[in-house]
């Protein structure tokens, strides 16, 4: 649930109306709020509540806190899979729209994986395998079947 209130600010944010996207609206000039400014927004209301959370959960937030040996890999997730994962997902959502963009973001976790099997030595069950495989065919599958054109019903009062 809280995902797709993501995906559905993203749009707002972006300019997404129904039926068109903002590039299509705008001929190509993107996004009414820029991507960078969007992608703010939505992390410091989530640093917001996840603070929040810690704090009433007993949870140390101070930075602190945290084990020294630790900010390297915080800075890069910061940078990588915050910061920019979040601008670029705005950007193309006022390029191609919400759900394009979000169907597209299911193959996040397939790279994840690669890049931990590269780069760890990480090894993957056939279950995993194949769970990958799914998802990698069933983004190709929505995106290469022609949508159904709806039909539209007219009632006489």
């Amino acid at each position: 649930m809280i995902y797709s209130v993501y995906i559905i600010l993203a749009a707002r944010l972006a300019g997404e109306r129904r039926g068109e996207t903002a590039a299509s609206r705008t001929g190509g000039a993107g996004a009414e709020t820029r991507p960078a400014v969007a992608a703010s927004l939505m992390i410091s209301g989530t640093f917001a509540v996840v603070a929040a959370l810690a704090t009433v959960g007993g949870r140390p937030i101070l930075p602190g806190d945290v084990p020294a040996d630790a900010w390297f890999g915080l800075t890069g997730i910061a940078i990588f899979s915050t910061a920019l994962a979040i601008s670029a997902f705005y950007a193309a959502t006022a390029r191609i729209g919400a759900a394009q963009t979000a169907l597209v973001s299911t193959v996040e976790p397939v790279w994840t994986i690669t890049l931990a099997v590269i780069l760890f030595g990480e090894t993957l069950s056939p279950v995993q395998l194949v769970g990958g495989a799914l998802v990698i065919g069933g983004v190709i599958l929505a995106q290469t079947t022609p949508g159904a054109t709806p039909e539209v019903v007219v009632e006489e009062a």
